[in-house]
């Protein structure tokens, strides 16, 4: 999978770039009924960090949570086909 960090006040305004390859974090999930696990890597400042993530899944909203039950809530949103089209993973 690959993992886009927009911030927050840039999810009002989306657009092509958003959704480079070049700018994703590489990671992997997998799906167990309605639970879900990620593994996602990053590398900066000459190191390389693994985070490992679990949650679950309720509609079209994933809640993930760390080691320390911090978290993040993802809820699905439609963006423009076009957005994607023509991308190809650079990993």
């Amino acid at each position: 999978m690959g993992l886009f960090i927009i911030p927050k006040a840039d999810t009002l305004n989306l657009c092509r770039e958003n959704f480079n390859p070049v700018r994703a974090k590489i990671g992997y999930y997998y799906i167990n009924s309605k639970s879900i696990k990620t593994k996602i890597s990053t590398i900066g400042d000459c190191s390389l960090f693994i985070s490992k993530k679990q949650g679950e899944i309720k509609g079209d909203t994933i809640i993930l949570k760390d080691n320390s039950n911090h978290g993040n809530i993802y809820i699905k949103q439609i963006i423009p086909k076009e957005y994607l089209t023509n991308w190809k993973p650079d990993w």
